[in-house]
């Protein structure tokens, strides 16, 4: 939730997603509200992996880098996708 709070105080726009979360559990604990399905191909300029799920890894860089646009920049705080596919770790 770090991040959560840190980006809404910059007034940034960002989506969360994490297809194992109960969605209204998040908004009624953690006040945040995920997006309901997969995030778009070719959406994001930025993405951040602050969730290490053991299922996460099968998607690893190629899966996550596939929500980005062309150019975008991949921050991994879990390092889940490795120095090769992101553009910085934790």
């Amino acid at each position: 939730m770090v991040f959560v709070h840190k980006l809404t105080r910059c007034h940034a726009r960002f989506d969360i997603y994490d297809r194992w979360i109960d969605i209204a559990t998040a908004e009624r604990e953690y006040g945040v509200t995920l997006l309901a399905g997969k995030p778009q191909a070719n959406t994001y300029v930025a993405l951040i992996v602050a969730i290490a799920h053991l299922k996460f890894p099968q998607l690893r860089g190629a899966g996550i880098n596939a929500v980005g646009k062309p150019a975008h920049v991949l921050y991994d705080a879990k390092s889940l996708v490795g120095k090769i596919e992101s553009d910085g770790l934790l």
